[in-house]
């Protein structure tokens, strides 16, 4: 199941907050992940498919985006 998740704007480009993130999708001991089956993270439009790949595009994207926005 894919669960949106509702972020904070300011959090969302945070690599502190992403890294976190991330650790706790995959952490299959998690309280939050007793009794489910996690599948294998996967990277959708990024350059490849390590959590570090992920959180560059995350931060590439949002500067991008804020850049467009200012415009």
């Amino acid at each position: 199941m894919i669960k949106v998740v509702k972020r904070h704007t300011l959090r969302a480009s945070s690599r502190k907050i992403l890294v976190a993130r991330v650790a706790y999708i995959v952490d299959a001991k998690h309280p939050d992940h007793l009794d489910k089956i996690l599948g294998t993270a996967k990277n959708y439009n990024c350059p490849d498919q390590t959590a570090d790949g992920f959180i560059n595009e995350v931060i590439r994207l949002d500067t991008e985006y804020l850049q467009y926005r200012e415009g």
